[in-house]
């Protein structure tokens, strides 16, 4: 275990570096002083507007989360379960890859082994809904910048390649020895994960209300947009922004997202400050601001 606690530490050392790299690559290209301008000046009403979404955002999720786990037998309340998933996105921000958001399975009720594959399977869902949106957008918007579809590209694979390793019972195996996880345990997860993936009508509902998720997501992000001053159109660059984000090479995706959004907006003939600066507040609207009450709740004792 010592072992693995300093493989973690490196790990994290390595992306605290990445982070700060890119942060001082990106600052030499678009300077500070610009972003904290377009931030300094928001439209405060429609930045509220924007903020006031939050909460809608992580109902709709907490309710995708309350039909799959009633799809495997476990029943919870709604209101635990929205606590509950604002806690997982506080521990996400602390841990690589968000892998914290997996803790939510200790705030509710029901075998871990079970409640586990809910949330992957919705992990799973959730970045392939953001591929096949920036499928829509990368030809139409971004098609001068192949480098875009070379990541796309990367990310499908991913997908892929996990979705066959988490249901893989060599690698369920040796995953299992590592943690030190017992066969019955194992055996409970790799028949909850099966289920949960050969459920059509569950991939379909829980599909079709990740959709509404991100559509949500457009409209919040439009009133951010227009908070700085920015045509709608640049909403376009969100699934980019967030997909690219999600790859764990930074902390939280930190330096990526900006990084990446800057491209964009510069692709849409925006100047890059903007979108560094909406990549940024996209982050701390949607993911910061959830954890903080995620980490109020946990303090309080309130899970």
């Amino acid at each position: 275990m010592s072992s693995m606690k300093n493989e973690n530490a490196i790990q994290l050392v390595i992306k605290l570096g990445l982070t700060i790299i890119l942060f001082i690559f990106l600052f030499k290209k678009v300077p500070l002083s610009e972003v904290t301008n377009i931030i300094l000046s928001l439209n405060i009403v429609y930045l509220l507007i924007s903020i006031a979404f939050v909460p809608i955002l992580y109902a709709i999720r907490t309710y995708r989360w309350k039909i799959m786990l009633n799809s495997i037998g476990v029943e919870q309340p709604f209101i635990k379960l929205y606590y509950a998933m604002v806690a997982g996105i506080c521990y996400g921000l602390l841990t690589p890859g968000k892998a914290g958001e997996l803790c939510r399975t200790y705030y509710i009720s029901g075998n871990r082994s079970e409640t586990l594959t809910t949330i992957m399977v919705e992990k799973i869902m959730d970045v392939a809904i953001l591929i096949i949106l920036c499928t829509l957008t990368i030809p139409i918007f971004f098609n001068e910048y192949p480098t875009f579809k070379y990541l796309l590209a990367i990310c499908f694979l991913a997908v892929v390649l996990g979705t066959l390793s988490a249901i893989n019972r060599k690698f369920v195996n040796f995953f299992g020895y590592f943690f030190k996880i017992r066969e019955d345990s194992k055996e409970t997860y790799m028949i909850s994960f099966k289920k949960l993936l050969s459920n059509r009508s569950l991939l379909l509902s829980s599909g079709l209300i990740g959709l509404g998720f991100y559509f949500v997501a457009y409209i919040s992000a439009i009133f951010l947009l227009k908070s700085m001053g920015i045509a709608p159109l640049a909403v376009v660059s969100l699934p980019i922004i967030i997909l690219m984000g999600n790859i764990p090479v930074t902390i939280s995706g930190l330096g990526l997202r900006e990084s990446v959004g800057a491209v964009c907006f510069v692709l849409l003939g925006i100047e890059g400050a903007y979108g560094v600066s909406f990549s940024l507040l996209e982050f701390l609207i949607f993911s910061v601001l959830a954890g903080l009450i995620g980490y109020i709740l946990v303090i309080r004792g309130e899970l």
